[in-house]
């Protein structure tokens, strides 16, 4: 056989392996395309609604840490008033999807009335919806392990912890201490208050 036709016939196979080759590479590169492509329909279409749920509830928004008040005492040094750690639940009305269903399930968890929860959320209507709105304050362990075992239900209960005020001795002198407490809806429509917004911790009576 002449030299020129095995010459030939060696560079034609090396032709054939080489075509080969290259729509094998095609392939590999069109089942990543589409392996890429189907991950991208995943989360653009089938995780939309998700991911827009979590957008949502990335915000800032304001939680109320209110700062211990100092200790009180007499001449003597007898302590008149103390603080103690409280936790109180917040609901967050940004994460409330379905207050019928979930407000009942909130009642029966804090129990608190459900024309309680309500009138509080009518109470706190005009308020800007990031403000966490107080349901509840000294709950019991109970109350605590209940919106613990519900994160996923009830993403809308918080729980904050609180100092809070103490009279050690029976009350006494708390008549001319006075006390704070949560703006009332007649206080913030007179003048002096018009500053303060629902929610907002003012005093009541006393020095």
């Amino acid at each position: 056989m002449p030299l020129s036709d095995l010459d030939s016939r060696a560079v034609r196979g090396e032709d054939k392996v080489s075509t080969v080759k290259l729509h094998a590479v095609q392939y590999v590169i069109a089942f990543i395309v589409l392996i890429l492509m189907t991950g991208l329909w995943r989360l653009q279409v089938l995780g939309a609604s998700n991911y827009r749920v979590l957008a949502e509830a990335n915000r800032i928004r304001k939680v109320p840490i209110l700062a211990p008040r100092g200790k009180i005492f007499d001449r003597e040094g007898r302590l008149l008033v103390d603080n103690y750690s409280s936790v109180a639940a917040y609901l967050l009305r940004e994460q409330m999807q379905n207050p019928d269903t979930d407000l009942p399930m909130i009642s029966a968890g804090l129990n608190i009335p459900v024309e309680q929860l309500q009138y509080t959320l009518r109470k706190y209507k005009l308020a800007p919806k990031y403000q966490p709105i107080p349901l509840k304050q000294d709950i019991t362990p109970d109350e605590q392990a209940f919106i613990e075992a519900h994160r996923n239900e009830l993403p809308e209960l918080e729980t904050i912890e609180e100092q809070r005020r103490l009279y050690p001795r029976d009350g006494f002198a708390s008549h001319l201490i006075g006390y704070v407490g949560e703006v009332s809806e007649q206080m913030l429509n007179q003048e002096r208050y018009a500053l303060y917004s629902p929610g907002d911790v003012v005093g009541k009576s006393g020095v």
